[in-house]
């Protein structure tokens, strides 16, 4: 994999996950002071002067706090939890083809919200039109749920750069 593509795990002062970086970024935040190298990958950053393990998770010295996250309705984050997938049919979505389902069409009584919401293919949303997807011979390929902040980094494991050494600090061990 190239170094472009590599990326480290950031940690507040209390562990708690925070930020996804760039290799530049933590290296700048590691000879600043600002944060410290919990794990590193086996790489080596060089300059004339220094050599330093490319970091893989970094904690901060100090406490940021960390404003709470409002989890407002938006396209943008219903796509980041349906990772631009169809959620009737499967098929990856371009920027260009995706349209949102109501579950529940609004004719029905469906509301906009967070359980309500899909992304769906042209075909697949034209098929369904105002019918429940079991009236349209269609299964939900994920429980639509809330988009929780975090998420993305579960995205990143799926779909993106994801470093097994993040696991323990992501509670996924």
């Amino acid at each position: 994999m190239s170094l472009d593509k590599k990326k480290v795990l950031v940690l507040n002062n209390s562990y708690e996950p925070i930020n996804i970086c760039s290799w530049k970024k933590a290296i700048i935040m590691v000879v600043k002071g600002i944060a410290t190298s919990l794990e590193n990958t086996t790489e080596i950053i060089r300059s004339p002067s220094t050599a330093i393990l490319l970091p893989s998770v970094l904690r901060l010295v100090h406490y940021v706090p960390v404003p709470k996250l409002r989890n407002k309705l938006n396209k943008s984050y219903v796509l980041i939890r349906d990772s631009s997938i169809c959620q009737y049919c499967g098929k990856k979505l371009r920027e260009s083809e995706i349209t949102f389902d109501h579950i529940v069409p609004r004719s029905r009584g469906g509301r906009n919200n967070w359980q309500n919401l899909a992304t769906a293919c042209p075909e697949c949303n034209s098929k369904k039109a105002d019918k429940l997807p079991e009236e349209a011979g269609f299964i939900l390929k994920r429980d639509p749920c809330r988009y929780h902040p975090f998420s993305l980094l579960y995205q990143l494991q799926c779909c993106g750069y994801f470093d097994e050494k993040w696991k323990k600090y992501l509670f996924l061990e």
